[in-house]
């Protein structure tokens, strides 16, 4: 998560700060097509990651071949999530160190309230319910529940559901503040 936090928060804030953001979409203007050759290589990258989480799971010999398909699909909306929100954040963000300190603000806590370190049913019902707008919560959930308790993929789906909707939302987010960064250019370029 916080790989690809702090790589996305990266990915326009230094089209910005270099001033190649104009050459950016000179060579395209499609939001979509943007966002993808920004998030892409991340996404590769992610897949090396898991690669090496099950070699080192079959190094150790951890059992986790049972849902491992069905964790690899939730893992890959997981990331799909978080690069929207990292993404987002840096184009709304005008330089990489504003960009870096507000997604690190996101995943330095997120720890600690997702309930990786501490029972979230024993957080206050605020931090509670900021935790339910973090990805890593929900997939926390269904990792418990695959991979602890062996349980079956039906019960994963509020959390599937959960992550989808943030990354759906800050997916969308991510392309309406793009499409008006690349407007308020083209308008200032005409100027």
């Amino acid at each position: 998560q916080q790989v690809l936090l702090l790589g996305l928060a990266l990915s326009f804030t230094q089209e910005y700060e270099m001033n190649t953001f104009g050459e950016l979409i000179d060579k395209t203007s499609n939001t979509f097509t943007l966002l993808l050759v920004k998030c892409l290589p991340y996404m590769i990258m992610s897949i090396g990651i898991w690669g090496l989480y099950l070699g080192f799971a079959n190094w150790f010999r951890v059992p986790i071949h049972h849902n491992l398909i069905p964790l690899t699909l939730i893992a890959g909306l997981f990331v799909f999530s978080v690069s929207a929100i990292g993404v987002l954040v840096s184009i709304v963000l005008p330089t990489q160190l504003k960009a870096t300190e507000v997604l690190m603000v996101i995943a330095t806590p997120s720890f600690m309230i997702s309930g990786f370190t501490w029972p979230l049913d024993q957080m206050p019902t605020w931090v509670q319910a900021f935790s339910n707008s973090i990805p890593l919560t929900h997939f926390l959930k269904a990792f418990r529940i695959l991979m602890v308790e062996a349980g079956d993929v039906k019960q994963t789906i509020p959390a599937i559901k959960s992550i989808a909707i943030i990354g759906i939302i800050a997916s969308f987010a991510a392309l309406i503040a793009l499409w008006i960064k690349i407007r308020k250019h083209k308008k200032a370029q005409e100027i």
